[in-house]
């Protein structure tokens, strides 16, 4: 499961805006909730607009590839109008928010004892947590996928905080017990190198 040696187009990702569960501050990772509740804050929608704005120009047709989860498909539809972005946004399941297991639904402090699971390995997690290598899979069947595709193309891939630094870790080649290391704001865009 390792990252592409090198890759065909130009990806982008954005963390979601700020959202309501943020601002409740609760883990909110079961599809059955997250992809009808818990959309963006007024902040958050700002601070989509506000990363957009730093998007480089191009000629190219922009791809947009987002979680189906409410927060994630408003920013989405936000930099698809910023961006002008001609195709509709396209939902895939392998850009959802980490399943959080036990904790779903519970404060977002909880995330401090799955971190310390995290930083002892990759692998396994207890009480129903997905693990980064779990993470890294999706990732690693995604880009699999867009770049047996595309070639030449700008794609945006809009997720959450830890499917992104994972990301992150996964395509740098580091170990992903340390994907703390590459922490993503909300509403941040980044180019992925």
């Amino acid at each position: 499961m390792k990252p592409p040696v090198e890759l065909k187009n130009r990806y982008f990702i954005l963390r979601h805006g700020e959202s309501e569960s943020n601002v409740l501050g609760i883990n909110v990772t079961d599809p059955a909730v997250g992809l009808e509740q818990y959309g963006l804050t007024d902040k958050g929608r700002q601070q989509v607009e506000r990363s957009l704005k730093a998007f480089p120009k191009t000629k190219q047709p922009i791809q947009i590839f987002t979680s189906d989860f409410r927060r994630a498909r408003e920013t989405a539809e936000i930099a698809r109008r910023i961006l002008g972005a001609g195709a509709p946004v396209i939902e895939r399941e392998e850009l959802r928010e980490r399943l959080a297991g036990e904790f779903d639904g519970k404060s977002s402090a909880s995330f401090t004892d799955i971190y310390a699971h995290d930083a002892q390995s990759a692998e396994s997690l207890p009480f129903g947590v997905e693990s980064t290598a779990e993470l890294a899979s999706r990732w690693a069947t995604l880009f699999s996928n867009l770049e047996a595709i595309y070639s030449g193309e700008t794609i945006l891939l809009v997720s959450h905080g830890d499917p992104l630094s994972v990301l992150q870790a996964w395509i740098e080649g580091d170990d992903l017990r340390h994907h703390r290391q590459h922490p993503i704001g909300t509403g941040e865009l980044r180019r992925l190198n």
